[in-house]
Formats: structure tokens, C-alpha cells, sequence
């Protein structure tokens, strides 16, 4: 049948329509960090209004997009944010969770039977851990860290999947891939107004962090949406103090033809001496026809994020990215967490950054 495609879920298969592609577009333009109003967003999609808004309520509903609000640098300073991705043992995979998940100001933990990846914004002057949480050698069979200073250029790409998906969907060219964590509001953006401004942002930013994440109810997904925040909120959101990202969920994002998003794979090496990280970043891009959704490094270590299954390339690309990988990196180690089995306990919350009130 054209434009369906089997999906097998709770061990019985059943019949999903696949993505249009308009519908396809639209996902992009939503991805994107377009800033501005809905009405900005919407003159970037390839759909006229209805068409547009009709998509984007579909997307929302279905549970194909998330929305999550991301804060700026300078409301909440950080010496640098710290990626942890570790193999648990199989035995103590549940304690292994929950020493990931009660490390302080941790905002992302996304966690799958072999491989978990937990995200910490580190306060001004904490140092980064040296090892795993626990007593050594108790809980994890491999871990492996990376302090990206977004400040200095460390973490160019902060989970974004527009670049990805625009590959996926065969679509132009990417709307504003890649988006990193560094200076997330523009250079026009209003001054926070000195030490009182940036308080009452902080505080208008904590309102919006405190509502509950939405789920699947109407009334929650408009009191999260901007155009429902109070006057006071939305310029935060507005002037980009908090920067609003729509996430995929991959898991019920219907499939694009007969292909679906698989796998997240991620790739951590040493930095070979000479090669820049971002010389890196640059040639898989260019060379291996690849867009990575996180990349982050430190001046030891590299980390890299893709999704998987790769589609082919439009264009044949000159190198693998393994030749490209190991051009720059050292010690290659990868690891993978399967769409279907991968859940989020801690999925991009930010509130606890901003102390307690």
C-alpha cells in the first residue's frame, strides 16, 4: 500500500501511515532554531498556514516533537557542562541509573539496557568528576567523560537533530544546523540590565522551567507553549534568555518510506596531537556525509553523537566516517542505544540549575 508502512509494537504489527513529505518539511523547520514568533517559523515551511499549523498540532499530539526550553549562559554561568557515557554492569543496571540521576544539577539522562549517556551542567568553579559515580568498579564496566566549554567553543552542537533529519528526509539544505549552547541569544538581543535585570529574568525563566513538562493533555501542552506564557515569560523566551527546542521522539515518529531511525550511536576517542576538533566536526560533515546531533570535546577527548541507521547519501561522500573518525581520534570506542528500548528519566530539565524556590 503506498504511503503506509508496517511498525511492530507490543509484538503485534500493525499499520502506520508514513510521513508525507510536507509533513517531512515541517518536522525540519520545527527542529530548527528559528528565532522569533510561530509566525517566523511559519513563513520557513514549505505549507501554507493551515497546513502548516495542522502539522505542527499532529506532531505535538502524536508525540513525534517535544518541547523543551533550554537556558542561556548567562542566566545560569556553567564552567562547562559534563558528558558521561557509561556501560553499566547488567546485574547493577538500576543502581547504575540512579547514581546518574542523583548527581547534582544532572539534565539529561537518557538510559538503555548496555549504554547510558547522562548530561551535567557544572557550577562556576566545580571541577569535573574523575570517574564514575559509586565505588569503583562496582556499577560500570566502561565510562568515559568530557568537559565541553561552550564558552571557548568546546560543544559546537548541543542536541540538534535538524541537520540529521534533513539528511533522513532528503530534503535542501539544513534551516540553521548546527546550534550550539554559546551565546544562545544574538548579538541584538536586549542587555540583561545589569545584576537586578538578570535576576528578574532568572526568576521569569524559573516560572516557565517550574510547569510541569507537558504529556499528552491539551490544557498541559498550552501552558507550556509560548503563546500561552504571561507577557513577562514569553520575552524571556522572546529575547532568548531561555531558548525554546523541539526534540524528536524516534520511537513514534512514523517512518519515512520503509526506513526508520534505529539506533543513536556514540563515538568517543582520544584527540590525536595537530588535530583540531572542529577540523573534525568540519570532515565528517564534508567528507563522510554525516551531521551529528551532539559533538562535544575537551582537550583530551572527543565525543560524538549520530543517528543509525545512516541513509545513503544524495551526494557519494569521499570518506567513510570511520576513516575520517580515526584520522583524528585515538582509542575508538562506540556504543549504541536502541530507538525502541531508549527512555529518558531526566529529558533536558533545566529548573534545577536555578537553586530552590
Amino acid at each position: 500500500m503506498d504511503g503506509v508502512a508496517p511498525y511492530r509494537a507490543a509484538g503485534r504489527y500493525r499499520v502506520v501511515r508514513a510521513l508525507s513529505t510536507k509533513e517531512a518539511a515541517v518536522i525540519q523547520t520545527l527542529l530548527a532554531d528559528v528565532p522569533g514568533s510561530e509566525r517566523d517559523r511559519m513563513a520557513r515551511a514549505p505549507a501554507s498556514r493551515s497546513g502548516y499549523m495542522s502539522i505542527r498540532r499532529k506532531a505535538v499530539q502524536e508525540g513525534w516533537l517535544k518541547l523543551r526550553y533550554i537556558p542561556d549562559l548567562r542566566l545560569v554561568p556553567s564552567d562547562g557542562i559534563h558528558f558521561a557515557l557509561a556501560r553499566p554492569y547488567a546485574d547493577r543496571w538500576r543502581e547504575a541509573v540512579a547514581a546518574l540521576r542523583s548527581e547534582p544539577r544532572t539534565v539529561h539522562l537518557a538510559v538503555a539496557p548496555e549504554l547510558l549517556l547522562a548530561v551535567r551542567w557544572l557550577g562556576e568553579g566545580e571541577a569535573a568528576p574523575e570517574g564514575p559515580p559509586g565505588p569503583p568498579g562496582e556499577l560500570f564496566s566502561q565510562w568515559w567523560g568530557v568537559r565541553a566549554a561552550p564558552a571557548t567553543g568546546g560543544l559546537p552542537i548541543y542536541f540538534d537533530f535538524e541537520g540529521a533529519w534533513t539528511r533522513w528526509a532528503s530534503l535542501a539544505a539544513p534551516i540553521s544546523y548546527p546550534w550550539s549552547l554559546a551565546g544562545g541569544a544574538p548579538d541584538d538581543a536586549p542587555s540583561n540590565g545589569g545584576a537586578k535585570g538578570r535576576e528578574g529574568k532568572r526568576r521569569a525563566a524559573r516560572k516557565i522551567l517550574d510547569l510541569p513538562v507537558p504529556g499528552a493533555d491539551e490544557e498541559g501542552r498550552m501552558a507550556f507553549s509560548p503563546a500561552y506564557l504571561k507577557a513577562r515569560e514569553r520575552s524571556v523566551v522572546d529575547d532568548r534568555w531561555l531558548v525554546r527546542r523541539m526534540m524528536p521522539d524516534f520511537r513514534r515518529i512514523p517512518p519515512l518510506g520503509d526506513r526508520r531511525v534505529l539506533e543513536y550511536l556514540f563515538i568517543t576517542g582520544r584527540r590525536r596531537p595537530d588535530r583540531p576538533a572542529r577540523q573534525l566536526l568540519d570532515e565528517l560533515v564534508a567528507r563522510a556525509g554525516v551531521t551529528p546531533f551532539l559533538f562535544a570535546f575537551d582537550e583530551e577527548r572527543t565525543l560524538v553523537g549520530l543517528l543509525a541507521p545512516r541513509p545513503e547519501a544524495r551526494d557519494a561522500p569521499g570518506e567513510s566516517p570511520i576513516e575520517v573518525l580515526a584520522r583524528h581520534l585515538a582509542r575508538i570506542e562506540s556504543g549504541v542505544q536502541r530507538v525502541a528500548s531508549t527512555v529518558w528519566p531526566v529529558d533536558h530539565e533545566y529548573r534545577g540549575l536555578f537553586g530552590p524556590g
